[in-house]
Parts: structure tokens; sequence; C-alpha cells
């Protein structure tokens, strides 16, 4: 029987429904890779969970320069993607470009208010 960070089993399968939300930085490698290998069973899941770990990956970036870069990288990645959800993602981001690389020059988020 399979144990990834003490779990086994039919609780893996529990505990890999609690993680998606969750950014994959902040698992462990055994858990990234039981994720992974789970998932591969699921590949329209599979590619939703890459994309939210991409855009996890693009609010990191570090500095102005870089982030403005990033957009580009994930919007062509999804690009690629046989699912709907991720093309009206795709097209949103796209949109979006200008609030989400403001986010970076001003440290902002999108929609965000100061009164």
């Amino acid at each position: 029987m399979e144990v990834v960070d003490g779990v086994r089993g039919a609780d893996l399968e529990g505990q890999l429904r609690a993680i998606p939300g969750r950014d994959g930085d902040n698992l462990s490698l055994k858990s990234r890779f039981a994720i992974k290998e789970f998932l591969r069973r699921y590949p329209d899941l599979l590619a939703l969970w890459q994309a939210k770990e991409d855009l996890h990956t693009l609010y990191r970036t570090k500095g102005h320069r870089r982030a403005a870069k990033a957009p580009t990288r994930l919007t062509d990645r999804l690009a690629y993607s046989a699912l709907p959800e991720l093309q009206t993602f795709r097209r949103t981001l796209l949109k979006w470009r200008t609030e989400i690389l403001n986010y970076f020059k001003y440290c902002t988020q999108p929609g965000t208010l100061s009164e």
C-alpha cells in the first residue's frame, strides 16, 4: 500500500481532494508527486491544476520587468489547451494584462479601490 507523507490508501485520495486550492510550493515534494501521479488519470484536471500553479508562479514573480514577460508565457501555454475553460481563462488574462502588471508596478490588486 502506497504511503505519502504518512497517509495511506483511500486517505490519500481524500487528502488530494483538499489540495487543489493550495499553493504547490507549500506542499512537500512527495505530495506534489502524488498529486501529479493522481491527476495523470484525469488529464483535464491536470491541465487545470497546472494552470492554477502557473498563475501562482506569475504572482510570485519579482520585479516589474520580469513580470511583464510572465503573463505572455502563461497565455502562450494556455493557447495550446483544448479545454474551453482554459481558453476563457486565457482571454480573461489577455484582457486584464494591464491590471495584472499594475499589481507589480504599484503593489495593488486588480479591482482594489483606496478611499
